[in-house]
């Protein structure tokens, strides 16, 4: 391999390297913000709306709700939100710590493939005794007469066949 072509391949995968690691610190951004997220819903109370009495004037009460207790929007994708009580945007959040847990080990899987592909880049750009690097020179004119010939030979064995087989056919008979 020429040090040229070694260096672009490692430059190109120390891009996707760097990139992965992006990712990684992005994922993990969106983990902890979703953790801190769950922790904070978890302490609000769990309905959207109370049944209480209200007072109607000095000496009466009435019975009333308080609503917008704790209700929360929840963004569900593609601009589409939701009211839901907090305990129920935790079990989202929930899920989408899980999600964020499955992506960084997906990323953490793919830097170490990368790492592994530089490992063996530079085992291998390293240890040139005993390799020989492979040159065919490639000739189109030559392929041409080449690929003539072979035709010629290709048609002379068929013709050659059918002259044995009539040959032995005409014998048995």
């Amino acid at each position: 391999m020429e040090p040229t072509h070694v260096k672009r391949l490692k430059d190109e995968h120390s891009k996707g390297l760097q990139l992965c690691q992006e990712k990684i610190a992005q994922w993990l951004k969106f983990k902890a913000d979703y953790e801190a997220l769950k922790e904070r819903l978890e302490t609000l109370p769990n309905s959207i709306s109370y049944d209480v009495t209200v007072p109607f004037g000095m000496n009466a009460f009435t019975m009333g709700k308080i609503v917008h207790t704790n209700e929360v929007m929840v963004l569900l994708g593609d601009n589409w939100f939701a009211e839901v009580s907090a305990k129920q945007a935790a079990a989202i959040a929930d899920r989408r710590i899980k999600q964020c847990t499955k992506m960084l080990a997906d990323l953490e899987k793919e830097k170490e493939q990368y790492h592994n592909w530089m490992n063996y880049i530079d085992e291998v750009s390293a240890n040139n005794e005993g390799l020989v690097e492979i040159v065919e020179k490639y000739d189109d004119d030559e392929e041409k007469r080449w690929r003539g010939k072979f035709t010629l030979l290709i048609d002379f064995y068929k013709g050659s066949q059918c002259l044995i087989i009539n040959f032995i056919f005409t014998v048995v008979l």
